[in-house]
């Protein structure tokens, strides 16, 4: 019969230890989720009425390009807790579904949100136009 030394045991409790320690974050490397399937306009009427062709949007979450998205989109985020999201609209350029680019006279909506692992939340986004958009109304029909 073989003896076992206290080397051996004391090896084999901090390879248990670690081995414990290492599966503490069951989480990880499962994305949030953020979904949209539309946006809505919030302007005044002096600016028009709120039709839009908006068709997708461009995501950053803090700070970081995740991408352009077509509606309707699920996108997900690999940071989790809390996130900030800033939230560009897109249109066709020059009427070409070939080619999405952002709306510059809208403001980004910007809000924050707690990700979680595995958790989808819906998003629809409201967008106004800047402060210092000029919409020029004209009602010359001739």
């Amino acid at each position: 019969m073989r003896s076992y030394s206290g080397i051996q045991y004391s090896i084999a409790f901090l390879l248990g230890i670690f081995g414990v320690m290492s599966c503490r974050d069951v989480h990880k490397g499962i994305p949030a989720q953020i979904s949209i399937d539309s946006v809505s306009l919030n302007i005044s009427s002096l600016q028009g009425n709120n039709i839009h062709q908006i068709r997708g949007v461009q995501i950053f979450a803090n700070d970081e390009l995740l991408g352009n998205f077509e509606f309707p989109c699920k996108i997900p985020i690999t940071k989790l807790g809390n996130i900030k999201i800033q939230i560009l609209p897109l249109v066709y350029i020059n009427g070409s579904k070939n080619n999405l680019g952002i709306y510059t006279p809208m403001a980004s909506y910007v809000d924050t949100f707690l990700l979680q692992a595995g958790k989808s939340i819906p998003i629809k986004p409201i967008f106004t136009f800047r402060k210092n958009a000029f919409v020029r109304w004209n009602e010359d029909f001739e």
